[in-house]
């Protein structure tokens, strides 16, 4: 008996067990169903779908079941749902091509719920629709929810770039080939048509600008395959579309003018080149971006252990260009007491800056300000011997005719006090800078340095050729003034900077100006002339001394000098004339009396001069210098030719 319930217990536990087995087994069982169901749940899609009653969903769902990533077979046309503001054609029916999968079907009809979905649920991110990428996609949208399921993608595409290093070893592929947006061409291929940044900036899509520089990059990079103008770097893109709250953004987030890019005629500049010579000064000022934020991105781009530079990270932390240092700078001859930004990058050559201060100039006269000596910074370019720096400061508005303490000009500076080997280049340029003057070009030296200049045969030929006289009336300045004046009503605005180099002075690369024929890179300013038909820019630039032989090459491998271009370009016979016979043409001296006297009236009336009318000063109230809120942005060392790029810190 005893044994029998023994056994009968042991059964008793034995069924037991087993039932707990069955029952753990099951409910095992039946957790890898739910698992399955889970898995291939389309609960949440359908709810997503049921928003949007098109029948373009029911295309999508079936893709769907057949799997995450399957790909369609066929290319489909379908109209395009109604909901979406659709920026990637004009027209009602979408061609979706083969091999698209569901998550860019979903990103083409701007379903963030859906692409947000599909993205958790592991979707392929590397996946294109029509040859764009999904980021491509999501940007042109123009959903209200667009920048919040564009950084949802972004992030994790990132974040798969973290866990697989080995899928994505090359960024750029990554980065740059998901910043492209392409379009097909006649033959049916895509090209590259512009960057999402670029895209971004000129739709004036704000709100995904910072998701864009903080996941993906891109505020220096540009694609421009097919000479494509709205392909540029995104600063010039702000710019351009006079997008200043982006504009400010890059100028906060990176020093970027160091940049390169490609113009239209294929010249590589950098970015701070072509802002200064295709003459944006009214658009940055438009833009209003502070000074410390602007000498940031230019300060940036020096190495850190060029001599000065700390002297004018100093300076750019005050806020104000023109404060003064306290303690002299040392150059290499002598040295500078009450030295200002502008001054240090004259004695350094560090011509970026001085491009720079020619947008703030007319707020602070920088380009001018004198130090402890009375020196311009033009009279320190010209002692120190840099002459592309003196070119640079010419070009930028400096004055040609600012004495200093010892009573000298920058001419007279070039004749007594420099003696290198560019003595007689500095000379020319001087003379033949259109540039802005206090005192209408009076150029005429003291008997004592003329009497030196004698002793120096290069230099006393330039003075020669170029310091005209005629009945002992000054009237190099009556040329230049109105070469430069007809100049700014005729020809290009980069064409009247180059000229304030010097008459001679040649174009960095070709110019465009409304409907007018372009004015190749390398023309000088009589050959700009020349293409415009300007006769009367040509005419005083002639009388001038500008050299009228001057040869350029052209596309085709052509030469051409200034008669060439006026006959062949612009047919302009009236320059045509004057160029076969310059001797001919004679100084209007009864022009520079009016002038003399037009400009003698000015000067009186703006000192308040004459007894018959009240005073009246013209002169504007000073406005206070700049200030600038403090910010966290530190300087990092680039080469002078850096492609200064954004660092993403990580999360």
């Amino acid at each position: 008996m005893k044994k029998l319930i023994i056994l009968t217990a042991v059964a008793a536990a034995l069924l037991s067990f087993g039932c707990k087995k069955e029952a753990a087994q099951k409910q095992q069982d039946n957790a890898s169903k739910e698992q399955e169901v889970v898995k291939t749940d389309m609960t949440q899609f359908e709810k997503s779908l049921s928003l949007f009653q098109n029948p373009q969903y029911d295309l999508l769902y079936k893709l769907i079941e057949k799997g995450i990533n399957a790909e369609l077979e066929d290319n489909v046309t379908i109209a395009y749902p109604n909901h979406a503001k659709r920026l990637l054609n004009n027209d009602a029916q979408i061609t979706i091509q083969k091999g698209a999968t569901p998550l860019g079907i979903a990103a083409l009809f701007c379903t963030p719920s859906l692409v947000n979905d599909l993205i958790n649920k592991g979707a392929d991110l590397k996946t294109t629709v029509n040859g764009n990428s999904i980021a491509a996609i999501i940007i042109q949208c123009g959903e209200a929810e667009q920048a919040g399921m564009f950084e949802n993608y972004l992030k994790a595409v990132r974040k798969f770039e973290r866990d697989n290093p080995e899928t994505y070893e090359n960024k750029s592929e990554l980065y740059a080939a998901n910043s492209m947006i392409y379009t097909m061409a006649d033959n049916g291929e895509y090209i590259p048509s512009q960057t999402i940044m670029n895209y971004a900036v000129q739709n004036k899509l704000n709100d995904a600008i910072p998701v864009i520089l903080k996941y993906a990059g891109g505020i220096n990079y540009f694609k421009n395959d097919n000479n494509n103008p709205d392909n540029i770097l995104p600063i010039v893109t702000a710019l351009k579309y006079q997008n200043y709250e982006a504009l400010k953004l890059f100028f906060e987030k990176t020093g970027s003018l160091f940049a390169e890019m490609y113009t239209l005629d294929g010249e590589k500049v950098s970015l701070i080149d072509y802002l200064f010579y295709n003459v944006m000064d009214a658009q940055i000022k438009e833009a209003d971006i502070p000074v410390k934020t602007f000498f940031k991105s230019l300060v940036n781009g020096y190495k850190q252990n060029g001599t000065g530079i700390a002297d004018i990270k100093k300076i750019i932390e005050n806020g104000d260009l023109t404060t003064a240092l306290e303690t002299p700078v040392a150059v290499e001859n002598g040295q500078i007491p009450g030295a200002t930004i502008a001054h240090i990058a004259a004695a350094m050559e560090y011509n970026a800056l001085i491009k720079g201060m020619a947008f703030y100039n007319d707020k602070t006269n920088i380009l001018n300000i004198k130090d402890g000596n009375g020196d311009t910074p033009l009279h320190i370019a010209v002692r120190q011997g840099n002459f592309s720096t003196a070119r640079v400061l010419l070009e930028a508005g400096a004055y040609i005719d600012e004495v200093n303490n010892a009573g000298l000009t920058p001419l007279a500076v070039a004749v007594k006090e420099y003696t290198g080997k560019n003595q007689a280049s500095f000379v020319r340029l001087l003379l033949t800078s259109a540039a802005n003057t206090k005192t209408n070009y009076a150029l005429t030296l003291d008997d004592e340095t003329l009497e030196q200049a004698k002793n120096i045969k290069a230099v006393n030929d330039a003075l020669n050729k170029y310091n005209i006289k005629v009945e002992n009336t000054e009237v190099r300045g009556y040329l230049l003034s109105t070469a430069k004046m007809y100049a700014q009503e005729n020809l290009n605005p980069a064409v009247v900077r180059i000229m304030q180099g010097g008459i001679n002075n040649q174009l960095k690369f070709a110019s465009y100006m409304y409907e007018t024929n372009p004015f190749p890179k390398d023309a000088t300013p009589l050959i700009a002339a020349a293409i415009a038909c300007s006769e009367s820019t040509a005419e005083k630039l002639i009388l001038a001394k500008a050299d009228t032989d001057i040869r350029i090459t052209d596309e085709n491998d052509l030469k051409y000098d200034a008669y060439d271009f006026a006959d062949r370009v612009s047919q302009c016979e009236p320059v045509k004339t004057m160029l076969k016979n310059p001797s001919s043409l004679k100084i209007d001296m009864q022009g520079i009396y009016e002038w003399d006297i037009v400009s003698a009236e000015a000067e009186a009336e703006r000192q308040g001069l004459f007894d018959d009318e009240p005073a009246n000063d013209n002169t504007t109230e000073t406005e206070e210098a700049y200030t600038v809120e403090e910010t966290n942005n530190t300087d990092n060392s680039q080469s002078d030719n850096a492609d200064v790029e954004l660092v993403i810190e990580e999360e």
